[in-house]
């Protein structure tokens, strides 16, 4: 995108799909043009260019390929985790997270009603990884408001609420991941999580690392981390890790990680050391 126009506004230069090298979708300087599911360019006609004109593309037979692209982009899911941005009420359902999950309460308010089946898993998971949890409720403190609660239990103590707020940072973070585990990885979607281990220790968020990479073989679903944590370097980046390379003010480049399989050193310690794709 490019600022343009007096007051200046952006606007999208470019906006391609393409698969195999093939052109599929193509919005450039103001002209879309479709192809169909052959890579033969069937229409071209005029659009703004302060809006994203693959979002305007509705599905016909021949496009099948963009519509099982625009699916896949619905699921796509980005979080950067701030237990401190976060709201104790949910004043309606939350169709979609924000990304720092602001907003996990009305987010969670949907999910427990959409996805029941879902949720057992999830509050399985939370029991299994918080000492003494118990449930998530959501109880009304007005007309259409409510309140998130974590109820915990113990053996031989009578069991107690806290407000979602009153949880350690950790804790919410860990509520978070497993919601992300279960509600989109588990059914198929993608994520990008920023420095999923903030907060949380590491016999914490192993489990969860474990857990992910099991939810992905199972259901075709997709996490993307982004992370300096060792141990995710380490568990991680020999079969699947990539890094993110710029060299004084050029532009930002993506290289595979290449260790080295017959180096003592882990790959935690190659990149410490600065002895990596060397």
């Amino acid at each position: 995108m490019d600022p343009w126009g007096e007051p200046v506004r952006p606007r999208v230069v470019s906006e391609t799909v393409r698969l195999d090298e093939k052109p599929v979708f193509e919005f450039l300087e103001g002209e879309v043009h479709l192809y169909n599911d052959r890579f033969e360019h069937k229409v071209t006609y005029p659009f703004d260019w302060h809006r994203s004109a693959l979002s305007t593309i509705m599905p016909r037979k021949d496009n099948q390929k963009l519509t099982r692209f625009r699916g896949w982009l619905g699921t796509l899911f980005c979080f950067r985790i701030n237990p401190f941005a976060m709201s104790v009420t949910a004043e309606k359902e939350e169709l979609a997270p924000t990304v720092n999950l602001s907003n996990f309460p009305g987010w969670y308010r949907h999910l427990v009603q959409a996805y029941p089946k879902e949720n057992a898993l999830f509050l399985d998971g939370l029991r299994e990884s918080i000492d003494g949890f118990d449930f998530l409720t959501l109880e009304t403190i007005g007309e259409n408001a409510r309140l998130l609660l974590a109820e915990f239990s113990s053996g031989t103590h009578p069991g107690a609420k806290f407000v979602f707020t009153e949880l350690s940072d950790g804790q919410r973070c860990l509520v978070c991941l497993y919601t992300i585990l279960h509600f989109v990885v588990a059914t198929g979607g993608t994520v990008i999580v920023d420095e999923p281990e903030n907060f949380i220790s590491l016999g914490e968020i192993q489990p969860w690392l474990m857990a992910a990479t099991e939810a992905v073989e199972a259901n075709r679903g997709q996490v993307i981390l982004i992370s300096h944590h060792p141990e995710l370097i380490n568990q991680w980046a020999p079969d699947y890790g990539v890094q993110f390379v710029r060299e004084a003010l050029g532009p930002v480049r993506v290289k595979e990680f290449r260790g080295e399989p017959e180096s003592s050193l882990t790959p935690a310690e190659l990149i410490a050391r600065g002895w990596q794709n060397g």
